[in-house]
């Protein structure tokens, strides 16, 4: 699948995909144009899903702090605040059932916060061993009060890649809206990039052909 088909569903306002009563989704909040901000969060603690809901997407009501650090460091006009459509899973599996869904529908997610330990279901680690098999350009944080893991254990189990970072519990919110933001911007350049590049060879192709056709026309004549 092409990522012009990855994401032509961007920016466009409906229900969800997965959308049930474990989805938070609000058709008025306005996404920046062009960018996907689809954002998964599979955990087993309901309360975690509702304090990341209230950090990614603050309500009026909610200190604007964060939001002025986000500013202060990525930049952006204040009138274009970064909001995300966000949708939840409450064990590995339905993670999985979730982001294979999407991909396949043409409405990937940029970005996933994981728990890693999820009783009785498969843990993290396996969870987006088994995403990055059907969708590898996931962009995950892992989000742990535990040491289940070392560094050396995850990098055995998942590869040296940068697409995955560490987020310890209790989580701190400034934190976490910030790598919503790097990792959803990282998403959307690599995948800018990719088209840019797509058009560049198709722009190259079609010149060679117009090069080689002059020429057999040239040929003809003489």
């Amino acid at each position: 699948m092409k990522w012009e088909e990855a994401v032509q569903r961007e920016n466009r306002f409906g229900r969800p995909l997965g959308y049930s009563r474990m989805t938070h989704y609000n058709p008025t909040v306005q996404l920046l144009p062009n960018r996907n901000n689809r954002v998964l969060i599979i955990d087993d603690n309901w309360t975690v899903h509702d304090d990341m809901r209230e950090v990614l997407n603050p309500q009026e009501n909610i200190s604007t702090g964060i939001v002025e650090i986000e500013r202060s460091l990525f930049g952006g006009d204040e009138n274009k605040t970064v909001f995300y459509e966000i949708d939840s899973a409450y064990q590995g599996e339905e993670g999985i059932g979730l982001v294979c869904e999407a991909y396949k529908s043409g409405n990937p997610y940029a970005v996933a916060f994981v728990d890693i330990r999820m009783p009785p279901g498969i843990d993290g680690i396996e969870t987006v061993k088994r995403i990055w098999g059907i969708y590898p350009e996931l962009e995950v944080v892992f989000c742990t009060a535990f040491s289940d893991y070392t560094w050396t254990e995850m990098v055995k189990e998942l590869g040296s890649t940068d697409r995955f970072l560490i987020m310890k519990k209790p989580f701190d919110s400034i934190m976490a809206r910030q790598l919503a933001f790097a990792l959803t911007e990282k998403w959307n350049k690599r995948r800018d990039l990719l088209i840019y590049t797509e058009k560049l060879e198709q722009m190259i192709t079609q010149c060679k052909n117009e090069i080689f056709h002059r020429k057999g026309q040239t040929l003809k004549r003489v």
